[in-house]
């Protein structure tokens, strides 16, 4: 059988490159190779395309940017024409151009201009057939703020909440800390409404702090969100739609539980320092476990997700308390996504073999 031509684009211009760079890495060293070729596409922090030829170790160790001497690096844009279907890579003085066919594109760009529905749109440009969810449900979802309002509306518990914009907190912060006082006791949690992997986010013990972290936030988006504090279990599903010829299944994880290593589960705690843990699955009763599983698959559902996504809880006792919904969850050896798969029996070469065939499949439905 052929291989198919997968193209792996990563990097990107967001404050989480280095995890795209990291879950990239991953992939490529795990997909199955009887199967694919991978043409690994690089985004450089300033959005500058290229097709990446070299050791993937660079890759992990997110030195790309530096331009190894035994690498090379290709200049190439991915067509937005229906009937290119596939990068045009440059000549050096990126006056001709020749094409390379892509039969399926895997998207692992984290944060903005990759996982809020930017990136998406391009590949639907395309018509090529793309991993993960589509334009709108990617924008959403990882707007926060869209996100509550959904959640709110189809009454699913979450943390109560209010948001500001950055321009509030640049004009008028007194007034911004005024309001938030006033609703929330500390401590208190601030988000920016379009990052992951906890970047930006903060939590504040007194006024002063919460200036601080409202400052903070507003640097890394124009929105951001207060959320009172939860002291629950974090708790995460996964879940991943997949089907051949037969069937169609929507798989939902076992629940998994985040211990965290610092005061809370940071993008230092997540990628750095290493004193977070998990548990998979988590010891929880197998009441609440279904719960959350069928929890989870809701709000896949109502926020029109596609072939998969991990899904993060509070838990109080017995009661569940809605996160967030992730969805590109890291692909990294420490990451929930493919530990949560594994407990079901998926290995995490089938993991991305599924993910690519069900990217296949469906590329035409809504």
């Amino acid at each position: 059988m052929e291989k198919l031509n997968i193209g792996l684009i990563f990097g990107g211009e967001s404050s989480e490159h280095e995890v795209s760079c990291a879950s990239a890495a991953s992939i490529i060293k795990n997909i199955d190779k009887e199967k694919y070729n991978v043409i690994k596409i690089w985004i450089d922090k300033n959005g500058v395309w290229f097709v990446y030829e070299g050791p993937v170790e660079y890759i992990e160790n997110s030195s790309l940017a530096s331009k190894p001497q035994d690498a090379e690096f290709i200049p190439a844009i991915l067509s937005p024409c229906s009937v290119t279907g596939g990068l045009l890579i440059l000549d050096k003085q990126k006056s001709m151009y020749s094409v390379l066919k892509l039969d399926c594109i895997f998207p692992i760009i984290h944060g903005a201009m990759g996982e809020d529905g930017v990136l998406q749109g391009l590949l639907e440009l395309s018509h090529i057939p793309y991993v993960g969810c589509k334009t709108a449900s990617s924008a959403v979802c990882m707007d926060k703020v869209l996100t509550k309002v959904i959640m709110d509306n189809k009454k699913i518990k979450q943390a109560d909440w209010i948001f500001f914009y950055k321009h509030e907190i640049d004009n008028n912060l007194e007034n911004v800390l005024d309001k938030i006082c006033n609703k929330f006791s500390f401590p208190i949690f601030t988000k920016p409404s379009n990052t992951g992997s906890s970047v930006g986010v903060s939590k504040a013990r007194t006024r002063e702090e919460l200036a601080e972290a409202l400052i903070k936030a507003a640097e890394y988006d124009r929105k951001v969100i207060v959320e009172e504090f939860i002291d629950g279990r974090e708790i995460e599903v996964a879940i991943l739609e997949t089907s051949n010829d037969r069937e169609y299944q929507m798989l939902v994880s076992p629940c998994g539980e985040i211990k965290t290593g610092g005061d809370f589960y940071d993008y230092n705690d997540k990628y750095i320092n290493g004193k977070s843990s998990t548990a998979v699955p988590a010891d929880i009763s197998e009441e609440l476990s279904e719960k959350l599983r069928k929890t989870a698959a809701e709000i896949f559902r109502y926020l029109e997700c596609r072939g998969f996504c991990r899904c993060d809880f509070f838990v109080c006792g017995e009661q569940i308390i809605f996160n967030e919904v992730n969805t590109l969850p890291g692909f990294t050896k420490i990451s929930m996504f493919p530990m949560l798969m594994c407990n079901l029996g998926l290995s995490y070469t089938e993991l991305i073999s599924r993910l690519i065939q069900y990217a296949i499949d469906n590329k035409n439905t809504l």
